[in-house]
């Protein structure tokens, strides 16, 4: 019997090459922590190894340097602690 399943594999951050490693997996579990797929928008998040083509992400010199996610209103909602170390070089 085959089945369909409509749930997406794990994003392996192992195969970015754009910025750090640990970049990386901080932005896919703020993705999924704040229930990125119903962001009004979300193009190309966790569909591309190419982080800034991910919407509203800006990568320079090899780092996250700027998040713009006003459009997800579910981070606000998003119980835990967004570990802003982890992005070096990202001015706010």
């Amino acid at each position: 019997e085959i089945s369909a399943t409509t749930e997406t594999p794990p994003f392996d951050c192992q195969r970015v090459t754009e910025v750090p490693c640990e970049e990386c997996d901080a932005l896919v579990a703020l993705y999924q922590a704040s229930d990125g797929p119903s962001w009004q928008q979300h193009a190309n998040w966790l569909r591309t190894t190419q982080i800034s083509a991910w919407q509203g992400v800006t990568v320079s010199e090899g780092h996250v340097t700027a998040l713009m996610l006003a459009y997800a209103y579910k981070l606000y909602q998003t119980r835990g602690t967004l570990n802003i170390s982890k992005y070096r070089e990202l001015k706010w």
